[in-house]
């Protein structure tokens, strides 16, 4: 979309905002934003500046990739007001980004991480369990090394294989097999209570339903659940339980009964 036309869209999203003191915000998604030209960005931002300054909006965020930020940037993002910056780290296990062809190494991550916390920004990893040569124990090596990072929050995106990718063709050739619901499932809970141990704010757990991101749509194969973070959820209550009536021997029915409600 042309910067021309963002004005109309901000103002016909405004307008289904209810009229109160809840935070609303310009965010830039769906791309590497600071990959793009830099008169097209810094068009962009003008406009989300304005707005921000006029008192509409209250924050601007932005989705980007490791390998797309540096000193430069980072000062036109300060300089037009930015507040969130997302980094699409995906895995912090290099032979994933390889095999995945991501085009960005661990250290790119680490090193952007760090810089966008220096300058002062609220930082956010997206991270993608379940890519082509991915493992449980890598993802959750991933995730603790995130947590070391120190993000502030993160998008927990189980992966999905999408029409007219590398990954379609590797699933077409039976040479990639995504995850199950139920395994996604598991290895996002493990992997949302680790960063809520940390005090990591999680914003979303799966992709949000969109008109392309369904199943007949865009999705081709993969853990698409229009609820998983519902799913997600669940099976933390389900582990919590689990794993208090085995710590507390409990034997009392009415006692388990008590617990899962208190949970439900």
């Amino acid at each position: 979309m042309e910067p021309s036309k963002v004005i109309g869209e901000i103002e016909k999203n405004l307008a289904y905002f209810p009229k109160n003191n809840n935070l609303k915000e310009i965010a830039f998604f769906g791309g590497s934003f600071t990959g793009l030209d830099k008169d097209v960005m810094v068009g962009y931002l003008e406009i989300a500046k304005e707005y921000k300054e006029k008192g509409i909006i209250d924050r601007i965020r932005l989705s980007t990739r490791p390998d797309y930020i540096n000193n430069s940037i980072l000062n036109i993002l300060k300089e037009y007001k930015v507040d969130i910056i997302e980094l699409g780290i995906q895995s912090l296990s290099q032979d994933v980004l390889d095999a995945n062809e991501r085009g960005h190494s661990v250290k790119t991550s680490y090193e952007a991480s760090q810089m966008i916390k220096d300058y002062g920004f609220t930082l956010g990893h997206q991270i993608m369990p379940g890519l082509f040569n991915d493992t449980y124990k890598k993802t959750i090596d991933t995730v603790i090394k995130s947590i070391k990072i120190g993000p502030d929050i993160v998008r927990i995106y189980p992966t999905l294989v999408i029409k007219d990718t590398k990954l379609e063709v590797l699933y077409n050739e039976d040479i990639y097999h995504p995850l199950t619901i139920d395994q996604a499932v598991k290895i996002s809970a493990e992997a949302a209570m680790l960063y809520k141990y940390a005090g990591v704010n999680i914003i979303r757990i799966g992709l949000q339903t969109t008109e392309n991101i369904n199943e007949g749509a865009d999705v081709v194969a993969g853990p698409f659940h229009p609820a998983f973070r519902q799913l997600v959820e669940a099976e933390i209550y389900r582990k919590y339980i689990e794993e208090i009536i085995n710590c507390n021997s409990l034997e009392d029915q009415l006692t388990i009964l008590q617990i899962i409600v208190i949970f439900h």
